[in-house]
């Protein structure tokens, strides 16, 4: 990549697997001196919360297209950061989970996406996994359900909650 002389950049390292871990080195190669330095304002996150629950014949539901029958159960989440910054959102299950983050409120009725940030594609094996900048003093509402091909699937999940300081988490009743 052609970069500027004497303008830094960041360069972010990850994995394509949730939870991967090892070593690894970067090798810079250019036509001057490369300066790099570990940049401490990135730490990593540790695991703030873990949370079981399952979807199930007793869940709410949700529609996910205009039209269509309430059909997809899923279990909302009232989600509050004691600081702003990059939070993750996981889950690991039998299920094919999907999950919808929401500023403020989640109407289940509503079928118009106004969501925050949503899981995406099937890159992690149908398990959710939202990374999103929370604000303090807001308060989030975190989806977890089944994609559009998976109404009324049930089954047990657990959501893992990542990010540089506390998560508040209150299970909401619909």
């Amino acid at each position: 990549m052609y970069r500027q002389a004497n303008i830094s950049f960041l360069l972010i390292v990850t994995t394509t697997r949730v939870f991967e871990q090892g070593d690894f080195s970067i090798t810079v190669h250019g036509p001057s001196y490369v300066s790099m330095q570990h940049h401490s304002k990135f730490t990593e996150p540790v695991v703030q919360l873990n949370y079981s629950s399952e979807l199930n014949n007793k869940s709410p539901k949700h529609t996910s297209f205009n039209c269509r029958q309430l059909d997809h159960y899923y279990e909302a989440f009232e989600i509050n950061v004691s600081t702003s910054g990059f939070y993750m959102f996981s889950s690991e299950s039998s299920l094919n989970a999907y999950g919808y983050l929401y500023e403020h409120e989640f109407n289940p009725y509503d079928s118009i996406d106004n969501s925050l940030a949503q899981s995406g594609d099937f890159c992690y094996n149908g398990q959710l996994r939202i990374i999103a900048y929370l604000k303090l003093n807001i308060t989030y509402t975190l989806i977890v359900t089944t994609p559009y091909a998976y109404a009324n699937q049930e089954g047990p999940f657990t959501v893992f909650l990542k990010g540089p300081d506390v998560i508040k988490v209150k299970q909401m009743s619909m």
